[in-house]
């Protein structure tokens, strides 16, 4: 989003199309693409309508082209202009399908982005990436493509939120804008993931009835409905007023104020951003897909503000199992260069140790010589039964440790009747035990040579969700010798 005044406006031609919103092209738009747009959104408008309800007005959009702006996409509400930076190119161009429906999304929004810069982006983007994320599974033929793999895919949103979220408010965003964090697409993606989930807890829908993920339509049609913008306090009044059913077996209220992502008050002072999420195109927080550890120091200077990076002096990596063994630990030199990946500190995680055994770990990411503290991250490995695919069937993945045993933990499934539901495969990955309806929370218990611990999550099956109890992992240092990292944000 943002202005895109420098973009020239010529030939002016309006195409009016049945609903709310109707296209005109400048003359940077070929002909062939404008034919194309016209289609697209014939195909694309009932699943936008039904996944999020009519815009919020009536808008002519101008859509203009230029190759040489940074964004893929933008949408000016004060000019109702979408410039893109690439056209379609095949005849079914599925990146270019997503760039314009996350686009035509701000469009919808148009009447409720008027706060300017006071609008958050955590409201005004996430729930452009989760809109565009049902969408795509709505109109599945418009969006396959084996050589993209979008980031915007609901598969993708539910493995990572739980991995983002373990930095922390002040350090995940802490700031209303997601360009000012340290990773604009994983915020976009951690903030897609709280809408989408969000979505899930809401909607009365059994897994895979796309039309029934209703959610949005209520909130959009009441925020629209009250005249308010995407202003902090309007899209918070906006969820309390929309959202009644639990999040993840907590009042939704305090769910959504427990989220890092919604925080834009981030406290000054110097964090360490840390994930295992993105490498090499994936975006999987659980081995074997992922072994490359991203790291960055930075510092805030006011509170709210943006993330100026440390690129100089020493950080220190370490590594436990589920044991309280030291495993791993390394001197890093901070860097400026960023090679392979711009903004990001990184470094390869120890495959001899970490790679071939399976189970939890506890990586320790110490930036204290530079002012910046320390972040932990909870990370595991499934021994290769989770993959790249976000198929139906794969179910949800989840890891359970039983730190007095240091080995996995047996799971029991159950829904919040009580009734068993899921069937464990391995201890590690859950299936469906039947193909009836499959509610969208479910009642997860461990037995461990304790008492089971239970915990309700929200699981937008039947895509899987990396999930998490409040299981400590033995780390030196605190009271107990212990820290509980799971559960920072929300949960039992």
């Amino acid at each position: 989003m943002g202005d895109t005044s420098d973009i020239r406006t010529l030939s002016l031609e309006p195409v009016l199309e049945e609903g709310d919103l109707s296209w005109a092209f400048d003359g940077t738009v070929p002909q062939e693409s404008r034919d194309y747009v016209l289609a697209l959104w014939s195909e694309l408008r009932p699943a936008l309508v039904n996944a999020m309800g009519p815009p919020s007005h009536a808008v002519t959009v101008l859509v203009s082209y230029n190759p040489n702006q940074s964004s893929a996409g933008t949408y000016s509400y004060t000019q109702n202009k979408m410039v893109l930076k690439y056209l379609p190119t095949l005849p079914n161009d599925a990146y270019f399908n997503e760039i314009y429906a996350h686009e035509t999304v701000h469009a919808f929004q148009d009447a409720a982005l008027d706060a300017g810069w006071a609008w958050v982006a955590w409201a005004v983007e996430g729930s452009a990436v989760c809109v565009t994320g049902l969408v795509r599974e709505r109109v599945p033929a418009r969006f396959e493509n084996p050589r993209y793999p979008s980031w915007q895919a609901l598969g993708n949103l539910s493995s990572t939120y739980d991995m983002l979220s373990q930095m922390g408010s002040d350090v995940l965003a802490g700031t209303s804008s997601l360009f000012s964090t340290i990773d604009v697409i994983l915020s976009y993606q951690a903030a897609g993931g709280f809408w989408w989930i969000l979505t899930a807890s809401q909607s009365a829908a059994p897994a895979g009835q796309w039309e029934r993920y209703d959610y949005l339509v209520r909130f959009f049609g009441q925020l629209y409905a009250r005249g308010r913008s995407f202003t902090q306090d309007n899209v918070l009044a906006t969820l309390d007023e929309t959202a009644g059913a639990d999040v993840d077996g907590v009042q939704a209220r305090v769910w959504i104020r427990n989220q890092p992502i919604t925080n834009i008050a981030g406290a000054p002072g110097k964090h360490v951003w840390a994930t295992i999420v993105g490498t090499y195109g994936s975006y999987l927080p659980v081995f074997p897909i992922c072994y490359v550890l991203r790291f960055q120091p930075y510092e805030r200077t006011y509170t709210g503000g943006p993330a100026i990076r440390i690129n100089s002096g020493t950080v220190n990596l370490r590594a436990w199992n589920a044991a309280g063994e030291r495993i791993w630990e390394t001197a890093y030199a901070l860097r400026s260069d960023y090679y392979p990946y711009p903004g990001w500190q990184y470094v390869n995680l120890p495959m001899g140790d970490m790679w071939n055994t399976p189970g939890g770990y506890l990586l320790e990411v110490d930036a204290s010589a530079v002012g910046a503290g320390t972040s932990y991250l909870a990370v595991q490995n499934v021994a290769g039964s989770y993959r790249a695919s976000f198929a139906a069937d794969q179910g949800t993945c989840v890891t359970f440790y039983d730190p007095s045993r240091a080995a996995l933990a047996q799971p029991e499934y159950v829904t919040e009747d009580a009734t068993t539901l899921l069937a464990g495969n391995g201890g590690d990955l859950v299936v469906p035990s039947n193909l009836g309806e499959i509610p969208s929370r479910i009642r997860i218990g461990i037995v461990t040579t304790e008492e089971p611990a239970w915990s309700t999550r929200t699981a937008p099956l039947p895509f899987r969700r990396v999930l998490r109890l409040d299981m400590p992992l033995p780390v030196p240092g605190g009271s107990d010798g212990k820290k509980r990292i799971d559960q920072r944000y929300g949960g039992e």
